[in-house]
């Protein structure tokens, strides 16, 4: 039981983030009309 929740938790903390990435591309895009592939590369970092 405590595996599943373990994995809950994870799932929650990577799907946050990958929401954070997300917004940030699409406040971005929607501002300047263009693409920022600086984002991509500070993200892997």
């Amino acid at each position: 039981m405590e595996d599943i929740l373990i994995q809950i938790l994870n799932g929650l903390d990577k799907g946050g983030a990958y929401a954070l990435i997300a917004l940030c591309f699409t406040l971005t895009f929607g501002t300047l009309g263009v693409v920022n592939f600086a984002h991509g590369a500070l993200f892997m970092l």
